[in-house]
């Protein structure tokens, strides 16, 4: 997770304390981007938390679906025009 970034933390609804585990860092961990530790301290509040491993099924359900969406179909000129300002944009980086 990049640390500039602005997070948030999960506030439970009972009013209990809220959880350490971050969006950021569930959205991390289901894309494989966490190092070791912090792979192993997400899984072991997953195991404790049913508040965080319901957001994060919901997450994962989220993701399953998104990704078994298929591709649009675009038209031949607009597949190539798109392609032409993705080109054009990466030049300029």
């Amino acid at each position: 997770m990049n640390k500039n970034e602005k997070d948030f933390q999960f506030d439970i609804a009972d009013g209990s304390k809220p959880c350490k585990i971050s969006f950021s860092q569930l959205n991390d961990y289901l894309d494989d981007e966490l190092d070791v530790v912090d792979k192993v301290l997400v899984e072991k509040h997953l195991q404790k938390c049913r508040f965080c491993r319901n957001q994060f099924n919901q997450l994962k359900q989220i993701v399953d679906t998104a990704m078994s969406l298929s591709e649009p179909n675009l038209p031949d000129d607009v597949s190539q025009r798109l392609d032409d300002c993705l080109k054009d944009l990466y030049k300029k980086q």
